[in-house]
């Protein structure tokens, strides 16, 4: 699918940047699989969907800050990526491209 594959950027918040990865594989009726990289976590995509080019997804593991669920929700452009990671009250918009 149009949206499958690794993807390498950088998020940035408040509190700097930081570099994250995410994979991404489009399933059958808008399911979206995977792993992310992000904030001192890493783990498998959980309740992942996809419309189009859009996606939204969940990761959850223990980081720096303690256990949370990130959620993250972007936006695939040709071989470019972007979108938000939300943690709680704190957000960070990524970007990247496929690597």
């Amino acid at each position: 699918m149009a949206i499958d594959g690794t993807y390498k950027g950088t998020a940035k918040s408040m509190m700097g940047s930081a570099d994250c990865e995410i994979t991404l594989k489009e399933g059958a009726g808008g399911t979206l699989s995977g792993t992310a990289s992000a904030m001192g976590i890493n783990a498998s995509i959980q309740n992942g969907t996809v419309s189009g080019n859009d996606f939204t997804c969940e990761v959850e593991g223990d980081g720096p800050l303690g256990h949370m669920t990130l959620t993250i929700a972007g936006t695939v452009e040709g071989d470019r990526i972007s979108g938000t990671i939300a943690a709680g009250r704190m957000k960070a918009k990524f970007e990247g491209t496929r690597a």
